[in-house]
C-alpha cells in the first residue's frame, strides 16, 4: 500500500508536509516524531522519557499502524507514536535510569523446536505477571504474529534480562502521552 505525502508553500514562506496515513482518507500533519531527529536520544543508547528513563543499546522507532509487512498491522491508539525498541538478541536488555512505566510487547506463538536450550530461558505469560508485568493490549504485526503487551511500573536501579521466545524479543515500550493510570479496560482496546 502506497502513502501519500504533499510538500507545499504556505502563505507566509514556510514549507507544509502533509501525508495520507494507511488507515485514513484524508491528508493531515505528519507526527513530529516521525519528520525529527529526537535529540533527547543519545549515541550511547540513553534515552530519556517523562514516563522512564531507560538505558538500553537498542534503537527505537514510532510505533504506528502501517500496512508494511515489517510494520503493525493494528497498533491501540493509546500507543500510536509511542516509541518501541527493537533489537537483534532474542533476549530484551535494559536498565531503569528513573522509575516510571514501561511496556513490553511479547509474542508467544510458535517459533521453532526448543532444540538449543532457548526454552529454559524464556518466561510465559504468568510468569511475566508474577513479575508484575500486567497484560494490558494486543498488537498485531504486519506478518500476521499477535505481540502481548504488558505494563509495569519499574524502579529507578532495576535491570532486566527478559526472554519471551526462540528468536523474537519482548519489545520495549515508552509512551510518554500515556498516564501511569491509564484505564485500558474503559477505552476498549
Amino acid at each position: 500500500m502506497p502513502i501519500v505525502s504533499i510538500g507545499y508553500v504556505d502563505a507566509r514562506g514556510g514549507v507544509g508536509v502533509r501525508w495520507h496515513p494507511p488507515d485514513q482518507r484524508e491528508l493531515v500533519a505528519i507526527p513530529p516524531e516521525l519528520l525529527f531527529h529526537d535529540p533527547k536520544i543519545e549515541a550511547d543508547g540513553e534515552q530519556e522519557s517523562e514516563a522512564a528513563q531507560i538505558i538500553i543499546t537498542a534503537k527505537p522507532v514510532a510505533l504506528i499502524q502501517s500496512a508494511v509487512e515489517n510494520g503493525w498491522q493494528s497498533v491501540s491508539k493509546p500507543l500510536q507514536g509511542a516509541k518501541i525498541y527493537s533489537g537483534t538478541n532474542p533476549v530484551a536488555r535494559f536498565q531503569i535510569k528513573k522509575s516510571g512505566m514501561v511496556y513490553l510487547a511479547c509474542h508467544f506463538g510458535y517459533e521453532g523446536n526448543s532444540s538449543g536450550g532457548w526454552k529454559e530461558q524464556t518466561l510465559s505469560t504468568d510468569q511475566f505477571q508474577q513479575q508484575g508485568w500486567i497484560p494490558v493490549t494486543d498488537l498485531l504485526a504486519g506478518n500476521g504474529r499477535v505481540f502481548l503487551v504488558f505494563r509495569r511500573m519499574c524502579s529507578k536501579g532495576e535491570s532486566f534480562q527478559l526472554r519471551c521466545n526462540k528468536y523474537t524479543e519482548p519489545l520495549v515500550i515508552l509512551a510518554d502521552n500515556l498516564p501511569a493510570e491509564f484505564d485500558w479496560k474503559t477505552t476498549g482496546f
